[in-house]
C-alpha cells in the first residue's frame, strides 16, 4: 500500500515537473529575422536583417530568411536575457536574477549575487517591464560576441502613478561555452 501511494505521488510529481518545464519553455520568445525595413521607435531610422556583423533582427516579422543557427541562438539568448533581467519590481526580491541563471556565465552570476546581497529597501512600489524589440550584432567571433538589444521599458512608481514608457538599449557580451551562448556582461546604455 505504501509503495502504491509513493508510486502515485512520484508520478504526479514527475508530471508536474514536466508540465512546469514545458510551460517555462513556452515563455521563451522565438523570433524570426526581418527582411523588410522596420521603423526604429526612437530615431525613426530603419532596421532589418542585413547579414553577419551588423545584422539586425526584429521580433515582429514572420518572414523566413536563411542565416546561421549561431546567430539565431545569439538573438534568442539576448532577447530572453534582456526581457527577464530588465523586468523587476520591489516585490519580486530579485526573482529576475534567478530567471537568467541558466543563460549567464559564473562571472555575471557572481556580480548579480553581490547586488542581491546589498538588497533594496523601499516602502514605495516600483516596477519595470522590459520588451526586447531589436537585436544587432556588433562584433562576432566563433566563441565571443557583442550585441545591442533595443528595448521598450515601462516603469511604474507607486501604486497610483501612470507608467512611464521609454526606449533603452542594453549592450551584451556573450561567450560560447559548451556549444551554448551565455551572457557574460550586460550594460544598460544611458537614456
Amino acid at each position: 500500500m505504501i509503495y502504491l501511494t509513493l508510486g502515485i505521488f512520484g508520478a504526479i510529481l514527475i508530471i508536474a515537473l514536466v508540465g512546469w518545464f514545458l510551460l517555462r519553455r513556452a515563455e521563451t520568445p522565438v523570433m524570426q529575422p526581418a527582411q523588410t525595413t522596420t521603423q526604429n521607435p526612437t530615431t525613426g531610422t530603419g532596421g532589418g536583417f542585413t547579414g553577419s556583423v551588423g545584422a539586425t533582427f526584429t521580433p515582429t516579422s514572420t518572414t523566413s530568411t536563411s542565416f546561421s543557427p549561431a546567430q539565431v541562438g545569439l538573438q534568442q539568448t539576448a532577447f530572453l536575457f534582456t526581457e527577464r533581467y530588465g523586468s523587476y519590481s520591489t516585490e519580486s526580491n530579485f526573482e529576475n536574477f534567478s530567471d537568467v541563471r541558466t543563460i549567464i556565465t559564473d562571472r555575471l552570476a557572481n556580480q548579480l549575487r553581490a547586488v542581491e546581497g546589498r538588497g533594496v529597501a523601499s516602502d514605495v512600489f516600483s516596477g519595470v517591464v522590459t520588451k526586447a524589440l531589436q537585436f544587432t550584432l556588433e562584433d562576432e567571433s566563433a566563441v565571443k560576441t557583442s550585441a545591442r538589444v533595443r528595448t521598450q521599458r515601462q516603469e511604474t512608481l507607486g501604486i497610483s502613478s501612470a507608467p512611464r514608457i521609454f526606449y533603452q538599449d542594453i549592450t551584451l557580451s556573450l561567450v560560447k561555452i559548451n556549444d551554448m551562448w551565455l551572457v557574460d556582461q550586460a550594460e544598460w546604455q544611458p537614456l
